[in-house]
């Protein structure tokens, strides 16, 4: 099976915020975020409710401003000449075959740590921070179902997260 796109800065935040949010540094933003907004709650008579006010803007801020760090930077990604240039997937029993420019890659399907399907992007993992992104507007005809069906034979299930075969 052969595909070609390119990948989007939508795509690419997607992943960007998969990736955040399920590392330790995600995960320990997430509940500092959690236990400040619940201390301006129990405390906010005591603090002063400017105080709190503020606080509150402020912790907004910093929750808002990570996601739209993140989008700047896949919208800089998807933009680079290197990044931008269309993929080409060769996919079979025997691995991915990926060329992206004059870069080339072979990947048996034994690298492949983890599949995920999130928002309409297949995540082939190959490292906790790497992962081939296929979206599903990159296939044609049946090719979504060949897909799947070298996932499934390819990929232990314990591997395979939110993809339906």
């Amino acid at each position: 099976m052969e595909l070609r796109f390119k990948i989007t800065a939508r795509e690419i935040f997607v992943f960007s915020v998969n990736n955040y949010y399920r590392s330790v540094s995600g995960i320990v933003s997430v509940l500092c975020t959690i236990a400040a907004l619940i201390f301006i709650v129990f405390n906010r008579e005591r603090i002063g409710i400017k105080v709190a006010d503020l606080l509150f803007m402020v912790i907004l801020l910093v929750a808002v401003g990570q996601v739209f760090i993140m989008r700047q930077r896949a919208a800089r990604q998807a933009a680079n000449p290197v990044s931008s240039q269309e993929m080409f997937f060769k996919i079979s029993s025997d691995g991915i075959r990926v060329r992206q420019g004059k870069e080339t890659g072979n990947v048996t399907w034994d690298q492949v740590l983890r599949v995920k399907k999130i928002s309409g992007i297949f995540m082939l993992y190959l490292s906790r921070n790497q992962a081939y992104l296929i979206p599903e507007r990159a296939f044609r005809g049946a090719g979504k179902q060949r897909f799947l069906q070298l996932i499934e034979k390819n990929v232990p299930a314990k591997k395979r997260k939110g993809i339906k075969i």
